[in-house]
């Protein structure tokens, strides 16, 4: 665990593992070469508009997407919206964590590990992630295949889709496709004009 872990030259992106009765658990994590999460939070039984705020009071520059899990898709029954929407409602451009089973997931956290540094700020997430574990089957004497559902799940989970998506995070921007005469539209030829007699005057 490192002090100060924070680079304020890099952009922050959040992942969140959703809960309303459950926790809802958020990791904020920046790229390099490494993984650094830079700091954790959860809660429980709150709005999206309280996340919302959870989000803005870290005065940090954010990333272009806000990384959500796939039952933001979900529509809520009380608004009619899914979470996904209300957070692109609130100016949010939310994006949902790819698609991978769980215990894909799992080993793609473990491999993770190595590339990953941890904010002194994250020691509560650390500690969920340390006591993350399988329940043992005492009838059957094995350990079944899904883990212990308890207060490290939303954690884990959350942290799991970041090991999803980081690398999504280093990979170039593909730079705007050259836009030639032709392809101008009338009000940006207008424009173009327009700036070119203001600047020969």
């Amino acid at each position: 665990m490192k002090r100060d872990l924070y680079d304020p030259a890099l952009p922050v992106h959040a992942v969140f593992d959703l809960g309303y009765s459950d926790d809802t658990a958020i990791w904020w994590f920046q790229v390099r070469d490494e993984l650094r999460l830079v700091e954790c939070y959860s809660s429980n039984g709150m709005s999206i508009s309280h996340y919302h705020d959870v989000l803005k009071q870290r005065q940090w520059k954010y990333g272009e997407w806000l990384w959500l899990p796939h039952d933001a898709r979900a529509k809520s029954l009380q608004t009619g919206r899914s979470i996904e929407e209300q957070f692109r409602a609130l100016g949010w451009k939310p994006r949902i964590v790819p698609e991978l089973g769980l215990v894909d997931g799992i080993q793609a956290a473990r491999l993770t590990l190595a590339d990953a540094y941890f904010d002194e700020r994250c020691r509560e997430g650390l500690d969920a992630l340390k006591q993350y574990q399988r329940e043992f089957d005492e009838d059957k004497k094995c350990f079944r295949d899904r883990p212990r559902h308890d207060w490290t799940s939303h954690y884990a989970d959350a942290f799991r889709y970041a090991c999803l998506v980081w690398r999504e995070e280093m990979k170039p921007k593909a730079a705007a496709a050259p836009r030639f005469k032709q392809d101008l539209t009338i009000n940006e030829m207008i424009r173009r004009q327009t700036r070119r007699r203001l600047e020969d005057a």
